[in-house]
């Protein structure tokens, strides 16, 4: 695989290592740093994952604007690297 062109649950993960507690991203209220991603999208990838019967499942995520828009897209991936 290119080193351009990497899976986002690679890119989190090494951005964790890398960054830390480095902010990631804030809403003015809520402030997630890199480490705290990586971990809050692999415990909910972990979780959906664990809830899918077959590969091939599609997953539905529906959020209001607010830190889960990023934390649930890459939790979703992560589970379907997990299922796999």
């Amino acid at each position: 695989m290119s080193d351009s062109i990497r899976p986002l649950v690679e890119l989190l993960r090494a951005n964790a290592t890398r960054l830390g507690t480095k902010t990631a991203f804030e809403d003015g209220s809520v402030s997630v740093s890199y480490a705290e991603l990586d971990r809050r999208t692999a415990r909910l990838g972990g979780h959906l994952a664990g809830r899918v019967e077959r590969s091939g499942t599609n997953a539905h995520v529906i959020l209001e604007q607010a830190p889960g828009q990023v934390v649930h897209p890459s939790a979703a991936q992560r589970a379907v690297l997990t299922a796999a």
